[in-house]
């Protein structure tokens, strides 16, 4: 059923595709059509749509984060006015209502990034709306997360359906498989998060609810990363299916060779190299000294080189197996040879930039923290645009390079903890 339900979606174009990319998301919430067809299955065939030219790449973005948001919504307010009635009547006769109960107080105090979550897993994102309606959370609270988490899962399933449109069936598959992983996720990180609000229950742990906070975060930042992975993929299968640069990435290279102008062009060259070793390594030994000579530090030394040795490793290792040719010669300034997909100037930037602002932000106010951050972000952005503006990369190189660092990023943090809270944490213990 579902394969012959795609197929007729992939024959749609103009607003009755856009319809029903809008709609599907819309209905699996509110009237729980997500039980026998999952709404990230039409927003990856809206994707292919896009690719294929019978609708445009924003407004398919648009109609999947509306149909998400609406859809919510309203699954919000049945919930909310009808919900407790319709549980009585139908499953309720099964289930210890006293279990439902204390999910709802859950969710009306910590259901926020519930609600979020719950937007990429199969079967919560049919539920959870309802729940929050029941449970009296705060509308203007589930809005917040609610939109942020349709806005993330609309854009990231178009662009893989985009990316990836002669391969959507695989990717529809891959889809499934990670909201599964999701869900198994979710679950697990919720009996680990209950088994050690009981072990530091017992040892009367004062700072019980600050490391509750901390794990919802790291919780967030493995979604993302799950996320990013699989926009990588759709840039790999993109990459793949286009050697030569597809449409997409040959419209931007034109644009920016039209409009090169001289001193432009010499202002890409600089920011071009702030994404190569040339530059990268005398930081990262400029950082390392301070924090191994200075401080006695060795841990934020090690997050540095780690994040530079491992985004090299990952870029040269997905060169050599995508091997996607550079732009032509006639278009590029900077005539690099190698390999074109990642880019490896972009993968470094936003490992090493973005290691850096973790790094010299810890301790400080927030208004410092976001300006490192913003700072690594216009640095990454500059390297990145340089690459393209000089035809040393096509765009999507780009993409997969600020994805694939991102992720190896997030890998670091993980590896490489903030020593002030291993500090706090062997106090608390102690």
């Amino acid at each position: 059923m579902v394969d012959e339900l795609a197929r007729r979606i992939l024959s749609l174009h103009g607003w009755v595709a856009l319809a029903i990319v809008f709609a599907l998301p819309a209905l699996e919430a509110s009237a729980f059509v997500g039980f026998l067809f999952p709404g990230e299955i039409a927003v990856v065939l809206g994707g292919v749509l896009a690719s294929e030219g019978h609708i445009s790449l924003g407004s398919t973005i648009a109609a999947a984060v509306l149909g998400a948001i609406v859809g919510d919504a309203v699954g919000y307010f049945v919930g909310r006015h009808y919900g407790r009635a319709m549980l009585q009547k139908t499953v309720g006769r099964l289930i210890n209502l006293d279990r439902v109960r204390k999910a709802e107080e859950y969710l009306c105090c910590r259901g926020g990034m519930a609600v979020f979550l719950g937007r990429f897993t199969a079967a919560l994102r049919v539920l959870i709306p309802g729940l929050s309606g029941m449970s009296g959370m705060p509308y203007l609270t589930f809005s917040l997360y609610n939109v942020a988490g349709g806005a993330v899962w609309g854009v990231v399933f178009v662009l893989v359906g985009y990316f990836a449109a002669e391969s959507w069936r695989r990717v529809q598959r891959v889809a499934g498989m990670m909201s599964l992983v999701f869900l198994a996720a979710a679950l697990l990180i919720f009996v680990a998060l209950r088994l050690s609000r009981a072990h530091h229950d017992e040892l009367k742990v004062p700072q019980l609810a600050r490391t509750v906070a901390e794990r919802r975060h790291w919780s967030l930042f493995g979604l993302l990363g799950l996320l990013c992975a699989a926009l990588f993929l759709s840039l790999t299968l993109h990459g793949l299916r286009h050697p030569d640069g597809g449409a997409f990435d040959e419209a931007i290279l034109q644009f920016s060779v039209s409009h090169r102008v001289g001193w432009l062009v010499e202002a890409a060259k600089i920011a071009s190299g702030l994404g190569s070793g040339v530059v990268l390594l005398p930081l990262i030994i400029l950082a390392g000294h301070e924090f191994l000579v200075r401080r006695g530090e060795w841990r934020p030394a090690a997050m540095l080189l780690a994040a530079y040795l491992g985004s090299v490793l990952l870029y040269t290792s997905f060169k050599d197996l995508v091997d996607r040719p550079r732009p032509p010669l006639a278009d590029s300034i900077l005539h690099d040879s190698g390999p074109s997909f990642p880019s490896g100037h972009a993968t470094q930037a936003i490992a090493v930039y973005g290691a850096m602002a973790l790094i010299f932000s810890r301790g400080r106010a927030p208004q410092t923290r976001v300006r490192l951050a913003v700072a690594s972000v216009v640095l990454s952005l500059l390297v990145g645009g340089a690459r393209v503006y000089l035809g040393a990369h096509w765009f999507t190189d780009v993409l997969a390079g600020y994805v694939l660092g991102g992720i190896w990023l997030f890998g670091v943090m993980m590896w490489c903890p903030d020593p002030a809270n291993l500090q706090a944490k062997r106090e608390t213990l102690s």
